[in-house]
């Protein structure tokens, strides 16, 4: 109830009483909260709730009250979201017999998801654009934990993997993202989120093969710098060749 008036500031009589004990009768319901404001009087002291009339109640405006949720409010106040833990308001807190309070709960719930991804997408994008590739990274995958079917997020982690020459972890961001896309709402990617993963794709061919070229390399100069080579004869130089053969087969298994 104390963080339910937090986060309005002032309530009647009437909410708080439907809110909290709905499957009671009016009479037990109004007997609950006047315990419930007893107690929480008891607990913070006199002058924190004020009643106005008999049915408001609020809290002392002369209270300053910091919130969590504040932030929303700061001028780049992104820097300070991406540091919380959970974006997730009141994650995992459940109240039972009261389903007004737990439909209030995913409500806002709801709403700060949406708030959080608006104030990270264009951090994201400006992070981008001056190539800030690990603070961009923390907002994609922010938003990716809040939103999983946001493709600008999916776009910017394939990106910043591929700026990384980590083209093979830019796929798997691909595939995961088309695959929970297809099973959960049934559409595929966007184009623009299929040009990205293609190009991901074609890079990570490009540097498979040079990478397997390389070692098939070393690894032949390396036996035939062995006191006994086993490429002085014609049968030991058909084995080279063939193990090269197979390496540029299997692709780079050393990469």
């Amino acid at each position: 109830m104390l963080l339910y008036l937090l986060f309005n500031e002032s309530c009647s009589r009437d909410e708080l009483a439907a809110l909290f004990w709905e499957e009671q009768s009016e009479e037990g319901a109004r007997r609950n909260l006047r315990n419930s404001l007893y107690k929480l009087r008891t607990l913070l002291g006199d002058g924190v709730l004020v009643t106005m009339g008999k049915e408001y109640i609020k809290l002392d405006p002369e209270i300053e009250i910091v919130r969590d949720t504040d932030v929303f409010l700061m001028d780049n106040g992104e820097k300070y979201l991406l540091q919380m833990e959970n974006c997730c308001f009141l994650d995992k807190f459940h109240l039972k017999n009261c389903v007004g309070f737990e439909k209030w709960v995913s409500s806002i719930q709801n709403v700060y998801e949406k708030l959080f991804v608006d104030r990270f997408l264009p951090a994201m994008k400006k992070c981008m654009e001056r190539e800030d590739y690990t603070a961009a990274e923390g907002y994609a995958r922010k938003i990716l934990l809040l939103d999983p079917y946001q493709e600008r997020a999916c776009c910017a982690l394939m990106q910043i993997y591929a700026a990384r020459r980590d083209y093979n972890k830019a796929v798997l961001v691909y595939t995961g993202f088309a695959e929970n896309l297809k099973k959960d709402v049934g559409v595929e990617p966007e184009p623009r989120t299929k040009d990205q993963y293609e190009k991901s794709c074609s890079c990570a061919n490009g540097a498979g093969r040079k990478g397997t070229a390389l070692s098939t390399a070393a690894i032949c100069r390396l036996w035939q710098s062995s006191p006994r080579s086993i490429s002085d004869t014609a049968a030991g130089r058909r084995r080279i060749s063939a193990f090269s053969a197979e390496v540029l087969a299997w692709g780079n298994p050393w990469s």
